[in-house]
This record gives structure tokens, C-alpha cells and sequence, in this order.
């Protein structure tokens, strides 16, 4: 279902509000992405992308399945992104999310951003029980997120989990 574009010009005043702010509020060095653009009906996704790219003086680092990164003894686990389910054509641009698992000695959080089924049931096949963690970052907030039996492989102690009132209103609804 494509957006109205009423909803897409309020996204780009978002994202146009958001760009003027970054590298002066919130400096950084470097961009980390994986833009989906062969694997998504893109429509102007790849153009906002792009569109981003130009406003910053950094590093562009495209992300992909085993990079890992470690930060002070922190270290951050690229486990999945829109390229592993080449050639799925994604319904929901929320699949393209990136899938990172961050350990810091013997714990870790998985990072999901708001993957849905797709990429979660990848997940699966790929990594198995090394997607056990300690937290999850609960992707889409709760609802229209990766599968039940995804979830239930992490076992995690710990639901990190953005939602708001109607958000979790919603997911109880309609997900039970």
C-alpha cells in the first residue's frame, strides 16, 4: 500500500528538520547504512537516502552481514541486512532494517530497528541459537515485528521496547 502524499511530504519535513540540526546538535563522523535500493519498491526511499548523504562531511561505511565493530570493548555485530534476502522484494520498507547484536563481555542485545517477518525468519536459518541474548530491542514496537518464534529463540530477559500508550494499546488489540 503506498503512503498519501500528505504523509510522505510530513516525512521529508522530518527528515529535512532533522538533517539542518545533525553535525551541528549532534556531530558525527560517520554513516552507518544499507540502502536497500535493489531490493524495495523504493519509492523516493532511495532518493531520501541519497538526499542524506549530502549533507554531511563524513564516512559513508556500507553495512553488511559479519562486519563488526568494537568500540571500547563493545562490540557490534552486523547480523543481517536487505542484501541477505536478495532478490525478496520487501512489501514494507520496515524489512530493510539492519539486524545488530552488540556484546559487551558475556552479554549481548540484539538491535532489530522494525524488521519484520521476513527478515527475521532469515535470521533464523542463518544464525540459530546465536541469536540468543540477554535484550532485545523489540522490533516496529511490538506490533507487525518479526515472528513469535523469533522472539521466543532470543529468550531474552530483558524487552527494550519503544511504544506508546496507543502503541502498546494497539499491539494488545491486535496482536494479542
Amino acid at each position: 500500500e503506498q503512503a498519501s502524499d500528505e504523509v510522505l511530504q510530513a516525512a521529508q519535513k522530518q527528515l529535512d528538520d532533522w538533517h539542518k540540526r545533525a553535525g551541528k546538535d549532534f556531530p558525527f563522523e560517520d554513516i552507518f547504512y544499507n540502502c536497500p535500493f535493489p531490493v524495495y519498491d523504493t519509492y523516493n526511499y532511495e532518493a531520501v537516502c541519497r538526499e542524506a548523504f549530502t549533507h554531511y562531511d563524513s564516512v559513508r561505511i556500507k553495512a553488511h552481514d559479519g562486519m563488526k565493530f568494537n568500540l571500547s570493548g563493545v562490540v557490534f555485530e552486523v547480523l543481517h541486512t536487505p542484501d541477505d534476502d536478495m532478490p525478496t522484494v520487501y512489501k514494507l520498507m520496515n524489512d530493510t532494517s539492519l539486524v545488530i547484536k552488540m556484546t559487551y563481555e558475556n552479554s549481548a542485545t540484539l538491535w532489530l530497528g522494525d524488521m519484520g517477518v521476513i527478515p527475521g525468519d532469515s535470521c533464523i536459518e542463518m544464525y540459530g541459537d546465536y541469536l540468543k541474548c540477554d535484550a532485545v530491542q523489540v522490533s516496529h514496537h511490538g506490533w507487525g515485528s518479526a515472528s513469535w518464534e523469533f522472539f521466543k529463540l532470543l529468550n531474552p530477559e530483558i524487552l527494550l521496547w519503544n511504544n506508546s500508550e496507543f502503541g502498546f494499546q494497539y499491539a494488545d488489540k491486535y496482536q494479542g
